[in-house]
């Protein structure tokens, strides 16, 4: 099993790095899982509707000067790619178009501002190539 640091993580929109990125996560859900349960049955029983949907987050430390955290907007699509444990070739990213569901930025008296966005849509997993 290959074990890698959270630290190694980047997240590129189109072929631009985003800065400062504390997290990310992405998540893949069957889109219309079907119940096939009936009376009488001792456990559930499902039916995959073969459609899959991804969705999922990005969270960074406010940049105001870094191009890929200004190119985000709600709305708007984005070509997205995420990296768990970095860059080098045959590492693995997970790249595809998403629709931009929403963005925040934040502060607090006590911590970095911050830009958060969600996406939706399928995402790729593949090697990295050269």
């Amino acid at each position: 099993m290959a074990v890698y640091h959270g630290n190694n993580g980047v997240v590129k929109i189109g072929s631009d790095v985003v800065a400062e990125v504390q997290n990310w996560e992405y998540n893949e859900a069957d889109v219309a899982l079907l119940e096939l349960t009936s009376m009488g049955d001792t456990a559930a029983t499902y039916q995959n509707s073969g459609c899959v949907s991804g969705e999922g987050s990005v969270e960074c430390v406010l940049d105001e000067d870094d191009t890929a955290q200004t190119a985000v907007a709600a709305g708007a699509t984005a070509s997205l790619k995420l990296y768990a444990e970095g860059t080098a070739v045959d590492d693995f990213e997970y790249s595809g178009t998403v629709a931009v569901e929403s963005l925040s930025r934040g502060t607090s008296k006590d911590g970095w501002p911050t830009f958060k966005f969600t996406f939706k849509g399928k995402l790729t997993r593949a090697a990295v190539s050269a």
